[in-house]
């Protein structure tokens, strides 16, 4: 039994290996993880909490910021957890809205607070930490607001109509832009994020405080005029005790288009909408078909992409695929028609689909999908046709209208409903034919079914409590929540191919693990899910906004996602509380995969009463990030925008839906409310195995694996480690693009390991190969993973802060001196000085090390280098 000495004790969250040698050489070891400990009670952290208590001369237009000693549980925020209101009056709070980071939240009051006023506010005890541990007590804070309103501007304007006549009861919302996602000052970005809304009075006039800074200003026409339109948003820099003036003038509907939508034979389409956007202006206008399938709609001017779909897909006997038709007009008030003609196809092939029990039994509410392609044979983002969903009735029947073609046909059922999903069925349809078939669903007692399990970590090798899916190749889906130290398990069904991936939002993060292929058999399999940063830019915090449900009620994140919704659309009467929650814990499945952040989008009324339908439709936005796609291989032509249908489990078209190719969204019509995002078919086809892989001794307590990479199809490498021959092992490289790995972590002296080198593509999908390759270990090592410097060099001090080029120092120097020792820099640069050699040599460390190759020593490269400093 020992302790070890500082620095190596209390140690940092992680993987570590414990290796023992006695004096004739033979070595033990163990590896094990630590995870964060749980210190002290779950309270608020008053040091980082503003305004502090007692403190004076706040500004009108300030911030409530609260930060805790643990990160939130974001299911305890659905409850009243803050209040702000004048100390002499309690009762009457201060509405506004929130922005929640994983460890706090900002609060923004809805109006500038008053001067020379107090005020108090106060954090309930509802909250809970990650662990569900609750907040130990109520914290309170007063503070006395400045005695003037000189810190903050003021931006004010008129809307008004064509005509020159006053729009009254407009809605202006006033927002900071969108920060750029790879910035490397976004948290703080996010941070500054800044959202308010006010109507226009009877004069059109409206007028609204806000702080020091540059801002984005849009303006919505009042609810039910259809005689007026969006202006274009305007852009306005505001200083401090400065009123900058905007006025807005609504852009009029003398413009139409007009047109006719018909089958191919030349009959009318009587049930079609035919809907036009402007990407300027971000208007949306829509109209129906008549009965000579002939249509007329008012627009305004400039440029506008005119489609149509089905009022209500799911009965519909016709689909249209086609492109949006451009219309571009004069930018005057003088009136003009253009005509645009619409050919659908026909669907005169029907399909019913009976769900069933193993006894014959009915099914109700389970979820049927007809796709053009098996879920397991898509190689590439495809941008064909997408699948048809419907829902079960009473009777177990879904009924499809569909054009003559293969389907693959599958069922899906919640699993908390006890069965298993059916097995993907192909189908063929011809012309003129109605077909039936059956979708068998089995309860999990009647079925033969294996453990499938295993741990999540991220790419530091620390266990996190992340979101894990499971979905086959026959049609099976299963998903379940790792616990606080990694482990994961679920049953699912024998003799199939798994695919299995985990997502988790880690420190404000995005995180995910590529999806392995795993066959399951005869017997229980266990996996290890690496997952790594997906992003340099964190999530952006969550978003709640309360506003009277009776006005139009506009939340937007800090991303660009934003809900419009209509007066009475939720509510009619008293407040409701609308919340965007971003996240990347939702799941890819069969066909689908999510190619975007996903949006938990809720509403709840003045009782706390969660709200799903709405009476209106209301407008919700998606953003996506053109790079993040190309670098999936994903073009826009491929997007789906999607929501998930809590009902069957399963990812659902939007069918009311524009993408706007020009300010990266996604434009939707919904008439619920439920979690939404972009998808995209999704590649399930893995990608070949590295070739050539070899591994072999390379001094003291390492052994160098080295293969040659593939040209297509490929995004990085993982290198999995096992002591037993036909095991995986664990992860010793979860992201690396070099073609060779140095292992010097957890080596025993004298024992044989295992390598297995596996592709990663673009999509996430990992190679199957179990071939392995083996190497004896001479010697042991501890817990570096690249080697030891030289014993030459002269190393002292650990490196504490973020090394990047032009930086200089001692501690760049430390940086330098390891990378020496490496072989990758020379001796004569190791001056102090961060340049380009150090950031080529920091880089391919990077890579050998099994981390990704940024070319700065963030806190995984720091940790690397201070190990082998020591």
């Amino acid at each position: 039994r020992c302790l070890l000495p500082a620095p190596y004790n209390p140690v940092k969250p992680g993987t570590y290996w414990v290796s023992v040698t006695n004096s004739n050489g033979v070595s033990g070891g163990i590896s094990f993880s630590v995870i964060e400990r749980v210190i002290g009670a779950f309270a608020v952290d008053p040091s980082a909490t503003a305004p502090k208590s007692g403190a004076t001369a706040v500004e009108t237009r300030a911030r409530i910021r609260v930060w805790f000693t643990r990160e939130l549980d974001g299911a305890s925020l659905t409850k009243e957890f803050f209040r702000l209101a004048k100390t002499a009056t309690p009762d009457a709070r201060v509405p506004g809205s929130f922005s929640v980071f994983p460890d706090g939240f900002e609060f923004l009051p809805s109006a500038e607070l008053e001067p020379s006023a107090s005020y108090t506010f106060t954090v309930l005890p509802a909250l809970r930490d990650r662990a569900g541990v609750p907040l130990t007590a109520a914290y309170s804070a007063s503070f006395t607001t400045t005695g003037s309103t000189r810190g903050s501007g003021v931006i004010a304007g008129k809307v008004t109509g064509s005509d020159g006549t006053a729009v009254v009861g407009a809605y202006v919302n006033v927002f900071v832009p969108q920060p750029i996602p790879s910035a490397a000052d976004i948290s703080r970005s996010y941070q500054r994020y800044f959202s308010l809304n006010t109507k226009t009075d009877a004069d059109g006039v409206f007028q609204i405080s806000v702080p020091p800074g540059f801002y984005m200003v849009e303006v919505h026409p009042p609810y039910g005029r259809s005689d007026v339109l969006r202006a274009v948003p305007r852009e306005v820099s505001v200083a401090a005790g400065e009123t900058q003036t905007v006025n807005f003038t609504l852009g009029s509907t003398v413009k139409v288009v007009t047109g006719a939508v018909l089958f191919a034979d030349g009959s009318p389409v009587t049930d079609a909408e035919v809907g036009a956007y402007a990407s300027e202006t971000r208007q949306w206008a829509s109209t129906a078909t008549d009965a000579a399938g002939t249509y007329t709609l008012k627009v305004g001017a400039g440029q506008w992409f005119v489609g149509v779909h089905p009022r209500e897909s799911g009965r519909a006997a016709w689909t249209w695929n086609g492109k949006l038709q451009g219309v571009a007009f004069a930018r005057d008030g003088r009136e003009e028609t253009i005509t645009r003609n619409f050919t659908v196809v026909t669907s005169n092939a029907a399909l019913i689909v009976s769900a069933t029990d193993e006894f014959g039994a009915p099914l109700e509410n389970a979820g049927v999908i007809a796709d053009t392609y098996s879920g397991a044979s898509i190689s590439s983002f495809d941008t064909g046709i997408p699948p048809e969903f419907r829902i079960t009735g009473t009777d177990g029947k879904a009924k499809f209208v569909l054009g003559a073609r293969t389907y693959f046909v599958r069922g899906y059922i919640p699993q908390q409903r006890g069965f298993v999903n059916s097995v993907e069925q192909e189908v063929r349809l011809a012309g003129g034919e109605t077909k039936e078939i059956s979708l068998v669903f089995k309860k999990k007692q009647k079925t033969s079914v294996l453990s499938l399990g295993g741990t999540t970590k991220i790419e530091e090798g620390i266990p996190v409590d992340a979101f894990v899916w499971a979905w086959s190749e026959r049609g099976g889906f299963s998903s379940t929540r790792a616990g606080a130290e990694g482990a994961f398990s679920f049953s699912v069904a024998a003799n199939e191919r798994w695919h299995v991936g985990a997502g988790k939002e880690y420190k404000g993060f995005p995180y995910k693990s590529p999806e392995i292929v795993v066959d399951v058999k005869t017997s229980s399999v266990i996996v290890e899910l690496l997952l790594t940063k997906q992003t340099l830019a964190p999530l952006p915090p969550s978003i709640s906004v309360s506003e009277p449900g009776s006005q139009q009620v506009v939340a937007q994140a800090a991303d660009g996602a934003q809900l419009t919704l209509p007066p009475s659309a939720a509510a009619g009467s008293g407040d409701i509380k609308v919340d965007i929650k971003p996240t990347v814990e939702a799941p890819t499945q069969a066909g689908t995969d999510v190619v975007s952040t996903v949006y938990d989008v809720t509403v709840h009324d003045a009782a706390g009463k969660e709200v799903t339908t709405l009476a209106k439709e209301a407008e919700i936005v998606l953003p996506y990030d053109e790079a993040e796609l190309r670098r999936q291989g994903v073009s826009e032509d491929a997007l789906v925008p999607s929501y998930f249908d809590e009902k069957t489990g399963v990812w659902v078209r939007l069918d009311n839906c524009t993408i706007d190719k020009e300010r990266n969204v996604a434009v939707c019509r919904v008439d619920h409310l439920t979690r939404f995002a972009i998808t995209a078919r999704a590649d399930a086809v893995p990608p070949d195995a590295p070739a050539s892989v070899t591994a072999k001794h390379a001094g003291v307590g390492q052994i160098s694996i080295t293969w040659k990479n593939l040209v297509k199809d490929f995004d990085y490498v993982k290198v999995y480690r096992s002591a037993k021959a036909g095991e995986l092992g664990i992860v010793r490289a979860a992201k690396i693009r070099a073609s060779a790995f140095s292992d010097g972590e957890g080596l025993a002296d004298g024992t044989m390991y295992y390598y297995t080198v596996r592709s990663v593509d673009t999509a996430g999908n990992e190679s199957t190969n179990v071939a392995q390759v083996s190497a004896v270990a001479k010697g042991s090592s501890g817990a570096a993973s690249v080697g030891k410097p030289s014993p030459a060099a002269s190393i002292t001090g650990a490196i504490t802060r973020t090394l990047k080029r032009g930086m200089r120092g001692d501690d760049v120097k430390t940086l330098q001196q390891i990378l020496v020792g490496q072989g990758l820099l020379t001796a004569d640069n190791a001056t102090g000085f961060f340049g380009s050699l150090t950031e080529a040599a920091l880089k391919k460390f990077q890579a050998t090390a099994g981390l990704e190759p940024v070319g700065f020593a963030g806190p995984a490269t720091r940790k690397r280098i201070n190990a082998l400093a020591q």
